[in-house]
């Protein structure tokens, strides 16, 4: 037996109050905000705050609801979550009280903190996956403690105990419970081939050929293990004699087990790729499986491999595959991929699935590979029947839409399949006469997955100028109260102000952004501008960017620059890799004579930085109009240069990457593709550069393309400077990375838009290399003047 009883982490019940009557708003008036107030803010992490997952999790009894928060420690470089439980019979008092009276205040009931190496955004936190127990008496969670591995944790409500379920070893992925069982899925740790003496390169990827001890940026594979009565053990396979293997796929692992905790079933990659699935057609204009022998598919990173359903017998071990077809995920098909067990267990409902066309005749195969399906599958017998059709909006389309949810109705006869808001209207369908039939009234609800109704309304809210906080009502009132703001520190900071600012391009096309404009903003004064080019959610609070990579858009704005994020112009999907540089910078273009003619900007002090994919339309920028920016970020993104395309050369079981390159450039961009990449390519015109770039890069991959523009501009002896960060994710969450790629970039706008360098004697060697550049920049734009 492994079991261990954790008093770390627990405290006690008091928490600051903090007053309801004090909106979360913010403040014009305070101190300055930066880098390090971005980092320690408590963010909610569950739920999470968008329309999708904002879900309360009250417990069975309706008695109390948690949410979870994260936030970073600066001074230990750690992630730290919390769990906050709130009381509803308090809640509901204070809401039937006097408005000037503080709100109950949460209970924390248990704290971790951790280290964060996934590229996932669901795993950017210590705690993950919180849920009541059956009997509402304890909550399960993983939760790390001081490292990268998440373990299973249960805490004991009434005795405040934490056990670890998991052992320390173990890197537990997802689990479920039941009663007294607990299954659970263990990454199986990445080990990478040792090269021979010799290696046959013909077929491999140039990354694995260079970086053959790289880990994927998922987990592959892993282990089922199951929690039962104190004891922990492996689920064995009695033939193979190995333990039952599950797949993961961009972060989502299928695990679900059935009423009666008897029965799992899981989502396997398979061993070797049959040549009938080649026939698939893929979801979107790539992702069409792809025959791969099996010693590489056990190198292929967790979203390449093809998997299939596949039910366990928990209890002896036993396998057998649902259906001999793969999941419509596995072709990029959109949409939930999920499991739902009946009530008795004796039916489940397999959602994002294809059917099999192996032996199938021909006019019935060439229905089934079109689109996957939701199919019942019944266990008593084993025998399937499909249900609907799985689909989503086509890649032309411009209004997107797709499968938001499936489940059952009042009886097993019964299934509702609904869409996200621009898709179709709700559907019924009924087993009638051995068949599923779509029912007239497609519309209602079925009573038996109504919600159920709790006391209170419970909802996280936040806006452009407002910090993300808990409201609540009493249920069927519409007055909406504060409940809990848990960024108290932001009533002493000035924030810049945020607004949505439209314009069009030199096409007429509608463009909208978010402007953000310094504290203490005076409309006789032009300010320096920098731009983030990626569209930002007008219902999020803004504090960094759409993502915190390179982008600090309160702490610049602190510091006196006004920032945009830019969104782009509206495009045809089939125009969107062909056309999108071009206008992305027509955008640009416009944005900044409208600001400058409205006297809000200098367009001479004007900045631009560009995370992931927009770093290839900040380049083209740079290129096709080299006087528009006198300043350029580029952090870790592909600029469709060689080195990237020659990277992707067998790089993917999709090769999704490369049919982007003939998108982008209209063909092979080394066939017939080719004089629209030399001319229209950035690295292929690096001379015309006169912007000082700085070029962040967080992976030794990426630097095979970040490279190009670097050692290019370097050898033109162009203002150029790069930052290295090996250890740190795409996007960045660890505080040490945070702090440098958003005060690097802070200081680097700063420095070039406002002349300006940092008193702290520790960045004396970046300033003297940036004075070194701007003599190269003086020097050339003497050169160029003459």
């Amino acid at each position: 037996m492994y079991t261990k009883h954790c008093k770390t982490g627990y405290v006690g019940a008091f928490v600051a109050c903090i007053l309801a009557s004090v909106h979360a708003t913010l403040p014009a008036q305070g101190r300055k905000f930066a880098v390090t107030d971005s980092i320690e803010m408590q963010r909610f992490t569950d739920p999470y705050p968008d329309l999708s997952r904002n879900v309360t999790k009250f417990s069975p009894d309706g008695k109390s609801f948690f949410v979870v928060t994260t936030r970073g420690l600066v001074d230990k470089n750690l992630l730290q979550s919390t769990i906050w439980l709130f009381d509803v019979k308090a809640e509901q008092a204070f809401l039937a009280g006097d408005a000037r009276s503080p709100a109950p205040a949460p209970t924390v009931l248990v704290t971790r903190s951790g280290a964060n190496d996934s590229e996932q955004q669901d795993l950017q936190a210590a705690i993950l996956s919180p849920r009541w127990s059956a009997d509402g008496r304890s909550l399960l969670f993983l939760g790390r403690n001081g490292d990268a591995t998440w373990r299973l944790y249960r805490l004991d409500l009434k005795n405040k105990r934490l056990q670890q379920l998991s052992t320390d070893n173990q890197n537990v992925i997802t689990y479920q419970e039941k009663g007294q069982i607990v299954a659970y899925a263990v990454s199986v740790p990445w080990q990478a081939i040792p090269f021979p003496r010799v290696v046959v390169g013909t077929g491999q990827s140039l990354h694995s050929l260079m970086f053959p001890d790289k880990r994927p940026s998922y987990p592959n594979q892993n282990e089922l293990w199951l929690y039962a009565h104190g004891n922990v053990h492996p689920v064995m396979d009695p033939l193979s004699q190995e333990t039952v293997r599950l797949n993961t796929h961009y972060g989502d692992t299928i695990l679900s087990v059935d009423p009666d905790g008897r029965y799992a079933i899981v989502a396997m990659a398979v061993s070797a790729v049959p040549e009938a699935w080649t026939n698939y057609e893929p979801g979107s204009t790539t992702g069409r499986i792809m025959v791969w022998p099996p010693e590489r598919l056990k190198q292929a990173y967790g979203t390449d491999i093809p998997e299939s359903f596949l039910l366990v017998d928990l209890k002896t071990g036993r396998t057998s595959r649902l259906l001999d077809a793969p999941l419509g995920r596995d072709a990029n098909w959109v949409g939930p991929t999920k499991i739902l067990w009946s009530k008795d267990g004796e039916h489940v409902l397999l959602c994002n699935v294809f059917l099999p066309i192996i032996g199938i005749p021909d006019q019935e195969r060439t229905g089934r590979k079109q689109q996957p399906t939701v199919v019942r599958f019944d266990l008593h017998d084993h025998t399937w029947t499909r249900v609907a059709g799985y689909t989503h909006s086509s890649f032309s389309d411009s209004k997107k839409w797709q499968v938001q949810d499936v489940h059952w109705g009042r009886s097993t006869d019964e299934v509702s399949v609904t869409y996200t808001e621009l898709g179709p209207p709700a559907e019924s369908f009924h087993f009638i006469d051995g068949r599923w039939a779509l029912t007239e009234d497609s519309s209602r609800s079925p009573g038996a997955n109504e919600a159920p109704v709790f006391p209170l309304s419970v909802t996280l809210k936040e806006s452009l100028v407002s910090a993300p906080a808990v409201y609540a009502s009493i249920s069927g009132s519409t007055d909406t109260r504060l409940l809990w703001n848990p960024n108290p520190q932001f009533g002493e900071i000035a924030f810049g102000e945020a607004a949505i600012y439209n314009w069009k391009d030199r096409y007429g096309r509608d463009v909208k952004g978010v402007l953000i404009k310094p504290p203490h903003f005076d409309p006789k004064q032009r300010y320096p501008l920098v731009i983030e080019p990626r569209a930002y959610s007008q219902n999020l609070f803004i504090v960094d960017g759409t993502y915190p990579t390179a982008v600090a858009a309160q702490a610049m704005a602190a510091d006196g620059l006004m920032i945009l994020q830019a969104g782009e112009p509206g495009l045809p999907p089939k125009d969107a890799f062909r056309e999108g540089t071009s206008a992305a910078l027509a955008g640009y273009e416009a944005v900044i004579a409208k600001l400058a003619s409205e006297g809000l900007i200098d367009p001479r002090r004007v900045g631009i930085i560009g995370f992931s994919r927009t770093c290839d339309n900040v380049m083209y920028a740079l290129t096709q109009d080299p006087k528009l920016f006198a300043a350029a970020t580029i952090a870790n993104g592909y600029t469709y240069g060689p080195m990237g395309y020659f990277d992707n050369v067998d790089g993917s079981l999709y090769n999704g990457a490369m049919a982007q390159w003939a998108q982008h450039y209209g063909g092979n961009p080394f066939d017939d593709g080719q004089a629209a990449y030399l001319k229209e390519n950035a690295i292929f015109n690096l001379r015309k550069v006169a912007a000082p770039l700085r070029v962040e890069t967080h992976d030794p991959s990426i630097m095979l393309s970040d490279w190009e523009s670097y050692a290019g501009l370097r050898s033109l002896g162009k203002p150029v400077d790069l930052i290295f960060m090996p250890y740190a994710t795409h996007v960045v969450t660890m505080p040490v990375d945070v702090m440098e790629s958003q005060q690097g970039d802070v200081d680097w706008f700063r420095f070039w838009l406002q002349g300006h360098e940092d008193s702290d004697p520790a960045k004396k060697p970046q300033y003297e290399r940036w004075e070194h550049l701007r003599d190269l920049r003086d020097r050339a734009s003497k050169s160029t003047s003459r």
